[in-house]
């Protein structure tokens, strides 16, 4: 076989195996490399001297603290504390995002939500201290519409209940008045209406039913 036969048949065999072996493309493996990017589940949480965080159930990409604020990483990776609104009530709300869907909740109810646990049919989230700006995780608590009642009454918020506004055609929920009569049968009336923040009038109107409710 003379040399220029060989030649002919190593190109051939050169040909065949660059056809049978996988093509690849190195630019274009280095551009898929380049835009690869952490999903926001494998994003660690952040971390902060004396502060606590938990990740929101149902909503990836998003966390709570104990000091009361939401934390999101949907910018870049990068977790950044959320700066939300005021509703009309004083609570903070933040709007959440997810797969298109956009919904609007409670700070003070996704934190009690990952920390403590879902909220159970009837609850409220109640403040210790009545005011609702504070989402420290230490003045929440899940309870009833009864007790968040007697708290507004007892920090003198609750609207029927604040002296100069309490009068006989005064609608009142009855919770609250349920509760009042309730304390009054163990303790003298004094008592009472220094406990609920109203006056010792009021506390006689309520136990002999001559103010207006609702029911």
């Amino acid at each position: 076989m003379c040399e220029s036969d060989r030649d002919t048949i190593r190109a051939a065999e050169r040909t065949t195996s660059r056809l049978l072996s996988p093509q690849r493309n190195p630019e274009k493996e280095g551009h898929i490399m380049a835009k690869w990017k952490p999903t926001t589940f494998s994003m660690p949480l952040p971390v902060r001297q004396g502060v606590r965080f938990v990740r929101i159930p149902g909503w990836p990409g998003y966390a709570v603290s104990d000091n009361g604020y939401i934390w999101s990483s949907k910018q870049k990776g990068i977790w950044r504390r959320m700066i939300g609104k005021i509703d009309k009530v004083g609570r903070p709300i933040v709007t959440l995002c997810q797969s298109g869907r956009q919904q609007t909740l409670v700070v003070a109810t996704l934190i009690l939500r990952a920390f403590r646990a879902p909220r159970l049919e009837g609850m409220e989230c109640c403040h210790y201290d009545g005011k609702p700006a504070n989402n420290n995780l230490e003045n929440l608590r899940w309870d009833t519409r009864s007790a968040n009642h007697q708290d507004a009454v007892r920090h003198g918020t609750h609207t029927a209940c604040r002296r100069g506004e309490e009068h006989a055609s005064t609608r009142i929920p009855f919770t609250v008045v349920q509760a009042i009569r309730k304390t009054a049968r163990t303790k003298p009336y004094t008592v009472v209406a220094k406990e609920f923040g109203i006056s010792y009038q009021s506390v006689l109107r309520f136990v002999h039913r001559y103010a207006r409710v609702d029911a």
